[in-house]
């Protein structure tokens, strides 16, 4: 089969699964009418249909996962941090990409770096074992577990072009979405910074930063319509990651741009329309609500000094941890609980749950072959990246600035304890399917 042939079968329905779906949903509704509960029927039939359609087309739950991961903070499913949206979407798509790969009698493509990535899963299941904290432990790791199923997913189904564009757009777009939300809550005052309603600011910005690079990608290909839209989506990014006062996103997206002005002359221009825009849009949001921007950036200066202070500590802690805890670390998202010990601090008062620097917390909370495998796992994202951007593989400059995006990412991981969420499993996935197309290219 061809990588464009891949593509395509990813893109049909299965009828087996959707005749199930079917069935099921006649049964429940005959079941609840003649229960009497027919809105309960209703909303269980569009429930299964909806769960038939995802499963039978691998790229929608793929689609699914992807515009999730940058809205699932703004709403809670429940109160069990077990159940986000995030995991229900990475289950289904797991399911859909089963089915995919089991009923079409289709044979996986793996290569070193899913090997590197369920080894790092691995380390991180048998860390937890020994985690202080066995449900932090949990948490850390089944989130972990559903972007490595997104990388597994993204990388055999990007395999055509169609499919890449349509995940920029829905990572574009559900950032951007995402970014609008996060402002008004903050000029609105229902949040004190910029972010979503359960989310945290710093989180909230990187992942906007993360999608930024898409966006600039967006403007420069696009054309009629979708060009303006492509603006209007860089404005809400920018605007989010403003307004969210994370200097960490702010530093790396201003590294990103410089990279990117040097390494690419034919984006020079744009990558100014580009910047003019998101300035404009940002100052835009300050002056609907300069008042509320005055006192945002007040609270922010009053505990600069303090966050710098908390994230020296916190850092010196986690090299610390390391040491003592080489070969597991101290086991995923652990790290708030030895916080009060490496810092000194009485408990009670206000502890940290990350050291604020992504490799600094796999090294302790994986221990130092967790973190090879994780820089590992970068470096070949990178080398693959750089390689489908000189040869010139895939949509025209999505390698390109999707490096760029890979760079921004790195940049924030200084700053920022962020390797738990999707963007470098999404960038490394798409250097992997861009690598693909140069081996089938040189094979034929």
């Amino acid at each position: 089969m061809t990588i464009e042939g891949l593509g395509a079968e990813a893109r049909r329905w299965r009828p087996e699964v959707l005749a199930a779906g079917a069935a099921s949903a006649l049964a429940v509704t005959v079941g609840s009418i003649v229960a009497g509960a027919p809105v309960l029927a209703i909303l269980a039939v569009i429930a299964i249909v909806a769960v038939a359609v995802f499963l039978a087309r691998p790229d929608y739950s793929l689609y699914l996962l992807v515009s999730l991961t940058a809205l699932e903070s703004q709403f809670q499913l429940s109160s069990n941090e077990q159940l986000s949206a995030t995991k229900l979407a990475g289950a289904l798509s797991f399911a859909s990409f089963t089915l995919y790969i089991l009923v079409g009698r289709r044979r996986l493509l793996l290569d070193r770096t899913h090997l590197i990535a369920m080894l790092l899963l691995s380390v991180a299941m048998v860390s937890t074992l020994q985690a202080a904290s066995l449900p932090d432990a949990l948490t850390e790791t089944v989130r972990l577990a559903s972007f490595v199923v997104l990388y597994v997913v993204v990388t055999h189904l990007a395999a055509a072009r169609s499919v890449l564009v349509s995940i920029a757009w829905t990572f574009v777009a559900s950032s951007a979405l995402a970014g609008g939300i996060g402002s008004y809550n903050f000029l609105t005052s229902q949040t004190h910074l910029a972010r979503l309603k359960y989310g945290d600011p710093n989180d909230f910005a990187f992942v906007l930063a993360a999608a930024l690079p898409f966006a600039i990608w967006l403007l420069v290909e696009t054309h009629g319509w979708r060009r303006p839209l492509a603006a209007l989506m860089i404005g809400l990014l920018a605007a989010g990651i403003v307004l969210s006062l994370s200097r960490g996103a702010v530093l790396a997206v201003g590294v990103g741009v410089i990279w990117h002005a040097v390494s690419n002359r034919r984006h020079r221009r744009l990558l100014i329309v580009a910047m003019t825009v998101s300035a404009m849009s940002a100052l835009l949001f300050i002056q609907s609500n300069p008042e509320r921007v005055a006192q945002g950036l007040s609270a922010k200066e009053y505990v600069a000094q303090d966050n710098v202070d908390s994230r020296l500590v916190a850092w010196n802690g986690a090299i610390k941890l390391a040491a003592d805890h080489p070969l597991l670390g101290i086991g995923p998202g652990n790290f708030g609980v030895y916080y009060y010990e490496i810092s000194g601090n009485p408990v009670g008062t206000f502890a940290l749950g990350v050291s604020h620097n992504s490799y600094l917390d796999v090294a302790s909370e994986l221990g130092f072959f967790g973190l090879l495998l994780f820089l590992a796992f970068i470096v070949l994202s990178f080398w693959r990246l750089s390689t489908a951007t000189a040869r010139g593989l895939g949509p025209q400059g999505l390698a390109s600035l999707a490096r760029t995006s890979l760079i921004v990412v790195l940049v924030c991981f200084i700053t920022m304890s962020e390797h738990y969420f999707a963007p470098l499993w999404l960038l490394g996935a798409i250097g992997t399917a861009l690598h693909r197309e140069s081996a089938s290219a040189s094979s034929t």
